[in-house]
């Protein structure tokens, strides 16, 4: 799992999984996207949750969730009491991105990177998501969040106020393997049994794709 997912999605699946399934042993590993592919192809991995599309013809790709980008905002900033922030408003102001390596970081720099002219870049090569989130506490910068990552009591994120992005800014998250992995329907009760345990700020695409 990516590492900008592990942290947020698991928490919510480990407990049902382990109630549903007590014989079903779990091996872990985050990861950035390009080893986790790396790894399903040499047959060292079963799946991957990744940001989809992976960009491997030899996999099969299972969608199961959209996931919104929010604003992160220091709280003193003059923006911190907008109903939404565009890239127009970040126009002057810094944005923070994840390290190289990072699929999250691409995403974001596609929807307002240096290269159409919003926003400053600072090369702070943060590696987590919870040091952008201090970096822009301590009044750094803006940096996009995907909504799994942003606490569900407000209370969690001092110095920081999240805003809706205004336009349209979200990932697919899905579950990826190898077209012979012999498993397949199995794979595809996990991407169900992850869409059945959510948070309200995603979207499930799962009930539509999986059969």
């Amino acid at each position: 799992m990516i590492p900008t997912l592990a942290p947020y999605l698991l928490p919510r699946l480990l407990p049902p999984m382990r109630d549903r399934y007590p014989e079903l042993e779990l091996i872990v590993i985050e990861d950035i996207t390009e080893r986790l592919i790396g790894r399903l192809l040499d047959h060292s991995l079963d799946v991957a949750a990744v940001a989809l599309p992976a960009g491997e013809d030899d996999l099969i790709e299972i969608p199961v969730f959209d996931e919104p980008f929010l604003v992160a905002c220091p709280a003193e900033h003059r923006l911190a009491s907008a109903d939404a922030i565009g890239l127009d408003d970040l126009q002057d102001e810094t944005i923070l991105y994840l390290a190289d390596g990072h699929c999250l970081r691409e995403q974001a720099l596609a929807i307002c990177g240096a290269d159409n002219g919003h926003g400053r870049r600072e090369d702070f090569r943060a590696t987590s998501l919870e040091t952008l989130r201090h970096l822009v506490a301590a009044g750094l910068g803006f940096t996009l969040l995907p909504a799994l990552a942003i606490p569900e009591q407000e209370g969690e994120l001092a110095g920081i106020v999240i805003r809706p992005f205004a336009g349209a800014a979200s990932r697919r998250i899905g579950l990826v393997c190898r077209h012979t992995y012999p498993r397949a329907d199995e794979l595809r009760l996990l991407a169900r049994a992850i869409a059945d345990h959510l948070s309200k700020t995603v979207s499930s695409v799962a009930a539509v794709q999986i059969r």
